[in-house]
């Protein structure tokens, strides 16, 4: 599968298999190479011929030495027979320009002359050990063609086998996906069965007095805060805690067999009953006028169906006897139940649930059970792909051991067209001496050329190298140049809009100040309101008591009077109180206004704060942004000028590559046009010694027969 983001990782991975690859391409380029030459489909190379730098390709048999006892004079040309020794002539005819005759030399080199190839190469030359060494090369090529196959096939079956692993772990990917969701249904079916627990306790209304008073029993009888002492089974929030741990670690560890499912779900059952049982007999309710004295409320509905197992009632400590009878008794219990349809709903809820608990385990263990089905497959694929690497292996080792043994017959094969190719080679040798010669001239004057091209390139590459690094280095101090302009401008801005900022804090403590000021005064100007209405009240009080006597005394005069004195006065004194009264209520009204004013001049300076400070954070994620910017086209600019530094030495590396093959071509040329000297002058001697053999047999004509040689030249 094709990644989006190739990590550093997976491009390293990918490299070493792309030198792998180009191994093997030149491991198969060589044995396709050495191939051709076995079958004669390539010209074999001259530095396979028997040539060496000190000496021409025809090596000289080299005499035996004789002690100088057995040594022989030297015999002259007269005493020898020269018409054996000569060579072979045919006269072809004069020439257009001068008369002389064109000759031929049959036979220039006797096969004498020449080493056999078993004495220069240590090996026998025969026809029928030729044969066999095809017959050996083309078992060879089958059993390579056949191993080629077999490492084809093997590439397939691994091909499927590494698609089928992927299968099976995107299979696995999905069984875990579906074993957290179910993990997590499970964790939220428990928690609503908590909530519906907790729902249930509370639609128990307590009654006065309590079922259970654990204090109380704790102090009479002595007990542990951890049980019952009237013989129940209530335990303590650990106890519950850790068995509802243990049901949890129960059902991640679910097996793989039907009675283990069962247990687990039984044992989870009857946990979750046994808690909703001890919280109903920790928590009884108002069960005074219902049932009797020593049972409690959830013994007497029967929570948690027939066939659970019923706890041991929870008996009273307060001594209350009850005076009703068993019909009384049963009606009531009927009227609880018909009363309480919640406990009801919550119950058959609370089995639903249950029941999808129960499925949702039985789920998780069926996905269990694939999953170890997969692990299983997955151990016998990886078995059977470490098999098939063997087996891979060992078709590797054989393979190489048949190329030894296929690099030894080419050797043999080599030898045997070395020494079938040298007779053609040393006959064409002479003629195209000469034009190879010229031919190596133009090659030479043409890698002359190309080194001096190679050279200014590289030259040329140096100095873009050079400036691309000065270029990036002058970039790089402008960027920061840059850089540290605008984080100054920043700075300067945040500054300025602190300086801004700053009087505000002034006149939030001026506005604080006349804000208690203003509170001060509207205190004050209650109580003063509070101690008017209180006078205005007295003094209603005195006018309706002067009345009721005025009333009373209307007979009297005098004392009418005084009394209307009195009450005038008393008119006045109210008019003047409820003028204060009106002064002060504008007072209070005038700081109410000013109180309003003063907040509601809070509320903008402290809005304009707040726009203040969002504009500074903006002004920051800004500066940011733009440093980051700045940063990610650096980067971006450093990252191409690496890109291009790195093509340039690639090219570099490239161009020194070439020129180093050049060189090497130049002494290989050069080493041959040695040796093709040295054959040149070594034939150019053969060729001076036969022409004197020619003109002494001339000679030796001329003065035996020389009628005969005068009618031959007619």
């Amino acid at each position: 599968k094709e990644k989006e983001n190739p990590t550093d990782d997976d491009i390293a991975n990918l490299k070493k298999y792309h030198a792998a690859f180009l191994e093997k391409l030149g491991e198969y380029e060589d044995m396709t190479r050495s191939l051709e030459r076995l079958m004669g489909m390539a010209d074999v190379p001259t530095s396979q011929l028997d040539m060496t730098m000190s000496g021409p390709p025809f090596s000289k048999p080299v005499k035996p030495e004789t002690p100088a006892a057995d040594k022989q004079p030297e015999l002259s040309v007269l005493d020898t027979d020269l018409e054996d020794k000569l060579p072979k002539l045919i006269v072809c005819g004069t020439d257009m320009g001068d008369n002389v005759p064109r000759i031929i030399v049959c036979e220039p080199l006797k096969r004498a002359d020449l080493e056999p190839f078993s004495k220069i190469s240590g090996g026998i030359g025969s026809v029928g050990e030729g044969a066999g060494v095809m017959h050996k090369l083309n078992k060879c090529l089958e059993t390579q063609q056949e191993l080629a196959a077999e490492n084809a096939e093997m590439a397939k079956m691994r091909h499927q086998l590494q698609q089928e692993l992927l299968d099976k772990q995107d299979m696995l990917d999905c069984m875990k996906q579906k074993m957290m969701t179910m993990e997590c249904e499970k964790y939220r079916i428990q928690s609503e069965n908590c909530e519906l627990q907790k729902r249930l306790m509370m639609s128990q209304k307590p009654g006065d007095p309590p079922m259970c008073k654990r204090e109380l029993y704790m102090k009479m009888r002595g007990t542990s805060p951890d049980a019952c002492p009237m013989g129940g089974s209530m335990r303590a929030s650990k106890d519950l805690d850790e068995d509802f741990s243990k049901t949890d670690e129960d059902a991640k560890k679910i097996g793989f067999d039907g009675e283990d499912m069962q247990k687990i779900t039984s044992t989870s059952e009857a946990l979750h009953l046994g808690y909703m049982e001890e919280e109903a007999n920790a928590c009884c309710g108002d069960t005074n006028n219902i049932f009797p004295e020593g049972v409690c409320m959830m013994e007497r509905l029967n929570f948690g169906g027939s066939g659970s197992p019923r706890k041991p009632v929870c008996k009273r400590m307060l001594p209350q006897k009850s005076t009703q009878t068993d019909a009384d008794k049963e009606k009531d219990i009927l009227f609880a139940t018909d009363k309480d349809p919640k406990l009801k709903d919550l119950r058959e809820q609370y089995q639903r649930l249950h029941g999808d608990f129960k499925n949702k385990v039985t789920e998780v263990a069926s996905v269990r059970v694939d999953l170890e089905k997969t692990k299983k497959e997955l151990d016998a694929i990886t078995i059977l792909h470490h098999e098939l690497e063997a087996l891979h292996q060992k078709t590797l080792d054989e393979n190489t051991a048949l190329m030894a043994e296929k690099n030894q017959m080419q050797e043999l094969r080599d030898k045997m067209n070395d020494l079938e190719q040298q007779a053609n080679v040393a006959k064409q040798m002479y003629k195209t001496g000469q034009e190879e010669m010229e031919e190596m001239r133009l090659l030479i004057e043409e890698q002359a050329t190309q080194l001096d091209d190679y050279r200014n390139k590289y030259m040329k590459t140096l100095q873009i190298a050079e400036e691309l690094k000065k270029e990036n280095e002058f970039k790089e101090r402008e960027c920061a140049d840059q850089i540290a302009v605008e984080i100054q401008k920043v700075k300067l801005e945040m500054q300025e809009q602190l300086e801004e900022l700053s009087p505000i804090k002034d006149l939030l403590r001026i506005t604080q100040q006349k804000l208690k000021e203003t509170e001060q005064m509207h205190n004050i100007a209650l109580e003063t309101i509070a101690d008017i209405t209180k006078k205005l009240e007295s003094a209603n009080n005195e006018v309706d008591t002067l009345r009721k006597k005025v009333d009373s005394a209307k007979t009297d005069g005098d004392l009418n009077m005084n009394l209307m004195n009195s009450l005038e006065n008393a008119d006045k004194k109210l008019i003047a109180m409820e003028n204060d009264n009106a002064h002060l209520k504008g007072m209070v009204s005038q700081l109410e206004g000013l109180q309003v004013n003063q907040a509601q001049k809070l509320e903008e300076k402290s809005h304009e704060l707040l726009q203040m400070t969002q504009q500074l954070e903006t002004l920051r994620e800004e500066s940011a942004r733009q440093v980051a910017r700045v940063k990610e086209r650096s980067e971006m600019i450093r990252k191409c000028l690496q890109a291009q530094i790195g093509e340039m030495e690639r090219e570099v590396a490239t161009c020194r590559a070439a020129t180093a093959f050049a060189n090497r071509e130049r002494d290989e040329i050069r080493s041959k046009l040695q040796m093709e000297v040295c054959l040149l002058s070594e034939n150019f001697r053969d060729s001076q010694n036969r022409i004197v053999q020619l003109q002494q047999h001339v000679n030796y004509l001329s003065a035996s027969h020389p009628t005969a040689l005068i009618d031959l030249i007619k």
